[in-house]
């Protein structure tokens, strides 16, 4: 990823096959505050990408990009009650 005005852009999808030497290389280039493991689904819906993100010991979360994303959105279009919305990088949440 690379941040663009207050987002993020995807730079490169491509599988990782040696993790570790992935890891070192990224440690070196940026700093590393935390590997996080888990799993991606996108969506597409009413003008708007959902990507549901599965993180190993930290959660599942769903994220809502598009032209100005409402709460009303998220609970009445989407049946979400009591959402709970994350403001801080993933990175910065405690496991479960």
């Amino acid at each position: 990823f690379k941040e663009n005005n207050g987002k993020f852009d995807l730079v490169k999808r491509e599988s990782i096959k040696d993790d570790k030497k992935t890891k070192e290389e990224l440690i070196a280039q940026y700093g590393l505050k935390r590997v996080l493991k888990g799993k991606r689904k996108n969506y597409a819906f009413s003008n708007f990408k959902i990507t549901l993100n599965l993180i190993d010991e930290i959660g599942e979360f769903l994220i809502l990009t598009g032209e100005n994303p409402t709460e009303q959105f998220i609970t009445e279009t989407l049946g979400i009650t009591r959402p709970e919305y994350i403001r801080v990088s993933f990175d910065e949440l405690p496991p479960m």
